[in-house]
């Protein structure tokens, strides 16, 4: 962390000293040098969203793990304290589930059940993922939804859509990005985008955008298991597709 790095928390709204937020956490091996590219400058070169077509594309090697100094120290901590185990804990099985699945030359997505996963806790881990990685101000409005850790509001203007990340071992993200469709007209989808193996996460805002998310375009939408209890330990039951721009 920059000892004098100062700014506006992107989750609470407070100015102070900001943290080193690691995405993914650290616990889970983001601690050596890693590439780190934004999909606008894989969308200039290439003309496409394909995760995998890095070749060419600039990127930021970032020594210690990619992360971003953009939350304050306190909302890190609660970060830390209330979310990320239940991340790495599903993102390390899913993992172990899609090396599985490689000797299946038909495989196009897995099948992932898992019992006893405490689902919220994943939800918000990755909705403080999006707050730290967009523009500073634009989400605001989750703030007691990620700092208050019974909280099951999520805010009715976004939607979550997961996908697979075959394989690479790089980080790629984007801010808010507003993406023109020819879908019976001319409309636009106004979202952020991240992913690292084995997953990514598109995070869609309906208010700002004038086209309905395609699940085939941006995955499983797993928006719903923010309304699920904290403390209940539900059964995470998902059809994920591989990546396929």
């Amino acid at each position: 962390m920059s000892a004098n790095k100062s700014g506006i928390c992107h989750i609470c709204g407070n100015e102070g000293p900001l943290s080193y937020e690691h995405i993914p956490p650290r616990s889970m091996g983001n601690s050596r040098p890693t590439k780190s590219y934004r999909v606008a400058d894989i969308a200039e070169k290439h003309g496409t969203l394909d995760v995998k077509r890095t070749d060419g594309v600039h990127y930021h090697q970032q020594q210690r793990g990619v992360g971003f100094e953009t939350i304050c120290r306190n909302c890190n901590s609660y970060l830390g304290r209330h979310y990320v185990k239940a991340y790495a804990r599903c993102i390390s099985e899913l993992g172990a589930l899609l090396q599985e699945s490689k000797d299946d030359k038909g495989c196009t997505g897995i099948h992932l059940e898992a019992h006893n996963v405490p689902v919220l806790s994943f939800i918000k881990h990755v909705i403080s993922n999006f707050c730290s990685t967009t523009q500073p101000g634009t989400m605001f409005d989750c703030r007691d939804f990620l700092l208050d850790c019974e909280s099951r509001n999520l805010p009715d203007r976004y939607r979550l859509f997961m996908f697979l990340i075959p394989e690479g071992d790089s980080f790629i993200s984007s801010g808010w990005m507003k993406i023109l469709l020819n879908e019976g007209g001319l409309k636009t989808a106004n979202l952020a985008f991240i992913a690292t193996y084995p997953v990514g996460f598109y995070l869609y805002d309906t208010e700002t955008s004038t086209a309905e998310p395609d699940p085939a375009r941006y995955g499983c939408e797993i928006t719903s298991m923010a309304k699920t209890a904290m403390g209940r330990r539900a059964m995470f039951l998902s059809r994920l597709a591989l990546y396929d721009d």
